[in-house]
């Protein structure tokens, strides 16, 4: 499930009990938090990506504010098939509000013949499009992507992909 902590500074933090949003099992493999917005805005994945506007707060009930915004029919619908898992989440820290951009890096199973992709939101999470690696198969199964950076390099925001299996390839 997912965690947050309610009293970070202490020696021993205090959690709030494991949430599950929407009722989606776990485990949970990625998580990111608006900096610009941090007790509001967060994203958490599995094999889908979720999203909360209101923060998770210390009652459990809150966790239930989860949205689904990127999963099985917008991937399905793209060319992808089977069983992916969301590896990371990053959030562009040059980017805040309804223009958030938010990448969500998916793998397929180890050993596998699934492959995932890169994908981005610039609307908070509302709407998802897959970034083109330069494998020339985008839309649609391109590179197994396990980790995301973005940072800010003279006033602009860079993105760092960590990759294997590249359009079919290790």
């Amino acid at each position: 499930g997912i965690f947050q902590p309610t009293d970070f500074d202490a020696t021993e933090p205090v959690w709030t009990e494991p949430a599950y949003p929407r009722g989606d099992g776990s485990p949970y493999y990625a998580v990111a938090v608006d900096s610009s917005d941090p007790a509001n805005r967060a994203f958490v994945g599995n094999g889908r990506v979720y999203k909360t506007t209101t923060g998770p707060g210390s009652d459990s009930d809150n966790w239930n504010a989860w949205e689904q915004v990127l999963g099985e029919a917008q991937l399905g619908a793209q060319g992808f098939a089977g069983s992916l898992t969301v590896e990371a989440l990053a959030i562009d820290p040059l980017s805040s509000g309804s223009t958030l951009r938010v990448f969500a890096a998916f793998s397929g199973p180890s050993g596998g013949s699934d492959i995932g992709a890169l994908f981005a939101s610039c609307d908070a999470g509302a709407t998802w499009e897959q970034i083109d690696l330069g494998s020339g198969n985008a839309p649609g199964p391109e590179a197994n992507v396990q980790a995301i950076l973005v940072v800010e390099e003279d006033a602009a925001p860079i993105v760092y992909v960590g990759a294997s299996t590249f359009d079919g390839s290790s």
